[in-house]
């Protein structure tokens, strides 16, 4: 047998860490021979007295040498032990030592796809819940247990290692399937988080993990056969510090083969800003997460309870998804709130077949336009004349309410009244002005600057400051002409003047976004959008912040033209040249006015945006929409919203809802509603096989059992499951050892 097998049967965890203690034995002994042979003996007839006497006494000093040297090396070999952490692999003897009491974390799946079953089947959150009780009975007086839930923004319900068997269990039978999305990798971090915790306490570590093994607890979002994304990359770290604990790893697997899901994932509106006697356009996205193919997949909407009408997927493979747009036949007719509610066909999991959207129309959207140069008569027209035309072409029937001021008078205006504020042309704003913008932008409005011959580049930026602190999503530099003429640049000037400077125009390459996208759809069709042949003399360089900003469109040179940040619930969109024709002769081409529509309605954040939400998230609402109180919910649930501060300003919020549904006031405005929807994360319910589960996280295939009749380990002894670890005992046996010497060297010391 070679010598590294019959070092491993030794029961230690660390072995190596043993066999170098009991290496380091040797240092007292070799002490020991060498003051021995340290004396030279030398004749002298006055010690012939003294050497009778200790001849005499010989038998008596060698033994206490002896007893010296074994206390110090038996202090060596038990520090030795414990350090390599000596474990006794037998029930019966760990339990007379009173060491095989250890710690168990269980990571229980309580998220909403655990409630899945066969027809005459139980589902796998009933199997979990019997499993576990039966295990916690089972337990022996001195095992500590936590019971840890692996869903997203779930409560705790026994994070902490107790020897409370009983009240573990009561809180067990009282756990009832939520409708959370799952979250095993947070779990299995909070069970590491249990276990460090208790790291000098004797006994086993080990941890079960109960779930269903779908693709959205393991694989997040990722489809078809790719190893995972966030999710699983999470999941395998979580299990690697389980790993490097050397804990035991359970795996209970409580899934169906043919287990499988239709989710309906999205519903929302094609424009953020929704406008009554407007057409409204719905996105509305399925998720296939069955292991088979879905074909004529039935969509039904309703709009404030009124009749609903029915769509059709028509096709849609294992793990992808499929998207309507779905035009409303009868637009809204009157503002204010309106709850817009798609389902499907209800099947074994209903929690997500079901989603709604609140919504809230205006009749048109008010912008406020800050003029830098207002204009002096019809030779020279104001920096926001071609904006403002093209915002109300025709005042009576226009989306856009548009109201020119200079920036003097903004000091005296209520902002609340508008959902966008446009700089033109201005100087740098003062430090009242730039901090009633940012108060504006971060409650929810739309802020647009427009450089012109007034605006003072590295002034802005000082006023207003980058993101993500400031409000600029780009820095903007000193004004630069467009340069000379290159490869596939335009350069037709804006005047007919022969020897006209080069220009550049607009390019949609590289940049896919919601405002683009028609116009590259139109290209790709072989038809002239207009964008191309913009011409640009002059324009001010914009370096976009990393992370934070979205460059919309550049131009030909491909500097960016037009950059979006969010900021808090608003957006700041950042041009790079004029919205006249000083610089540019964009505003008078026809592709101006459908660029600027489709500008504001993707930047102008949603109304009522805060008013859907997901189940496990807070609400947090204006303190404008509706006073503190209670809030009526399905099944006779009830949701308290209270006022608070977040992110230094107030809000409406409210504790975790729990329930998806539809919740309205109990008192005052009966129209106001806030929709709770499942979290789509959790849709894809295909299985994932035992053999791809353990390849996933790096366990042993052994270690996953599926569908087992009661919580068990294998001991194995690089986990030290099952096993006395006699580790902490052998380190306080180790230093009464040193101690005895101590004593003892004290006591011969005086004797002699």
């Amino acid at each position: 047998m070679p010598l590294t097998h019959c070092l491993a049967i030794i029961p230690f965890i660390t072995p190596w860490l043993f066999y170098a203690g009991a290496a380091a034995m040797s240092i007292p002994i070799i002490i020991h021979l060498l003051n021995k042979r340290r004396f030279k003996v030398v004749p002298w007839a006055a010690m012939s007295f003294l050497f009778a006497a200790m001849r005499r006494n010989a038998r008596r000093l060698r033994f206490q040498r002896w007893l010296l040297l074994l206390l110090r090396c038996l202090a060596l070999l038990l520090l030795a032990a414990a350090i390599a952490r000596f474990t006794i692999y037998n029930k019966v003897f760990g339990g007379l030592l009173g060491q095989n009491q250890g710690v168990t974390v269980v990571v229980w799946d309580v998220s909403y796809p655990m409630g899945y079953h066969p027809p005459g089947q139980p589902s796998s959150f009933a199997e979990s819940k019997k499993l576990l009780t039966g295990f916690i009975n089972s337990l022996p007086g001195g095992e500590r247990i936590a019971v840890v839930p692996a869903a997203l923004d779930a409560a705790p319900l026994a994070p902490r290692p107790t020897r409370d068997h009983a009240m573990v269990a009561r809180l067990v039978r009282q756990q009832k399937l939520t409708e959370l999305a799952p979250d095993l990798a947070g779990g299995i971090d909070h069970a590491a988080a249990s276990l460090k915790r208790l790291a000098g306490h004797g006994g086993a570590r080990r941890v079960f993990v109960l779930t269903n093994d779908a693709t959205a607890q393991l694989l997040g979002t990722a489809v078809g056969g790719g190893t995972g994304g966030p999710v699983a990359a999470s999941l395998r770290q979580a299990v690697g510090q389980l790993k490097q604990m050397h804990a035991a790893i359970s795996w209970a697997d409580l899934g169906w083969r043919q287990q499988g899901n239709m989710g309906l994932t999205n519903l929302s509106v094609a424009r953020h800003v929704v406008l009554v006697r407007q057409p409204l356009t719905l996105r509305i996205t399925v998720t296939n997460g069955s292991p088979v193919t879905q074909v004529q997949v039935p969509v039904s909407i309703q709009v404030d309870g009124q009749a609903p009408q029915k769509q059709f997927m028509h096709r849609i493979a294992p793990g992808r998804t499929g998207t309507l747009l779905v035009s409303l036949p009868q637009p809204l007719r009157t503002p204010g709130v309106h709850v817009v509610t798609a389902s499907i066909p209800h099947d074994l999991v209903p929690v997500d077949d079901t989603r709604r959207l609140v919504l809230q129309a205006v009749k048109r959207i008010p912008v406020l336009l800050v003029d830098g140069a207002m204009g002096g008569g019809r030779e020279q027209l104001a920096s926001t004349a071609w904006l403002r035309a093209a915002l109300a072409p025709v005042k009576a029937n226009s989306l856009f309410a548009p109201r020119v001021i200079s920036p003097f008078q903004f000091g005296d205006l209520n902002l609340k009244r508008y959902r966008a504020i446009v700089l033109s042309n201005t100087v740098a704003p003062g430090a009242a002005m730039a901090a009633a913008l940012r108060k504006f932008v971060s409650q929810g409005g739309l802020l647009m600057v427009i450089p012109g011959s007034h605006t003072a580049s590295s002034a802005m930026n000082h006023a207003l400051g980058l993101m993500p602190k400031g409000l600029l999503p780009a820095l903007m530099g000193p004004p630069a002409q467009a340069p000379a003429r290159a490869a596939g640049m335009a350069t037709a000037p804006l005047t007919k003047k022969p020897g006209a400077p080069a220009t550049l125009g607009f390019s949609t390459a590289g940049n896919v976004n919601p405002v683009t996208a028609p116009f590259a759809a139109a290209q790709r069709g072989g038809r002239r959008v207009g964008l191309s042949r913009v011409h640009t003399l002059r324009y001010i360089p914009l370096k976009p912040v990393s992370g934070v900003a979205q460059t919309l469109v550049s131009f030909s040179n491909g500097r960016p033209a037009v950059v979006l940040g969010r900021y808090g619930r608003g957006a700041v969109v950042v041009w790079a040249t004029t919205a006249d024709t000083s610089w540019t002769d964009f505003a008078a081409r026809p592709s101006f006015l459908p660029f600027l529509y489709q500008l504001f309605f993707y930047a102008l954040p949603r109304n009522g945006a805060a008013l859907t939400v997901h189940v496990g998230q807070r609400v947090m609402l204006p303190p404008t929409i509706a006073p503190p109180g209670v809030w009526a919910g399905p099944r006779q649930r009830r949701l308290r919203l209270f006022d608070a501060v977040a992110h230094q300003r107030s809000v409406l919020t409210s504790a975790p809802v729990m329930k998806t549904g539809l919740y309205r006031p109990a008192t005052g405005a009966a129209r106001l509603a806030l929709a709770v929807n499942a979290d789509p994360s959790g849709a894809d319910l295909r299985y994932v096989p035992r053999t791809r589960v353990a390849a996933l996280l790096g366990i042993r295939r052994g270690q996953i059992r599926r569908h087992p009749k009661a919580l068990a380990f294998a001991a194995t002894k690089t986990s030290g499951a099952d096993g006395s670890n006699l580790g902490r005992d052998l380190l306080l046996a180790a230093l009464l050892a040193l101690a005895l010497e101590a004593i003892v060297a004290r006591f011969f010391s005086a004797y002699r």
